[in-house]
């Protein structure tokens, strides 16, 4: 995780990919740091409007307020 400011707070291994849920300091994760776990290389940014709650069969599952009311938004990784 190339990052100076996020703190790792999960690490999620599914289907040959490493995902690391990540926060500014101490906060909430908010952001989705990936990457292959076979192969060597640079990983990706996924950055959401809320709490990450947690990555399945390649899908980003978070919460946020939406119109004062908290909801659940999920997408697929790569299309976040």
């Amino acid at each position: 995780m190339p990052s100076t400011t996020e703190y790792a707070h999960q690490t999620i291994v599914s289907g040959g990919k490493v995902y690391v849920l990540t926060g500014n300091g101490p906060n909430e994760p908010s952001n989705v740091w990936l990457t292959d776990a076979s192969t060597p290389g640079t990983p990706s940014e996924v950055k959401t409007n809320g709490i990450d709650g947690c990555v399945m069969n390649g899908q980003l599952f978070w919460t946020a307020q939406n119109q004062g009311v908290n909801a659940i938004f999920s997408c697929a990784i790569g299309n976040c």
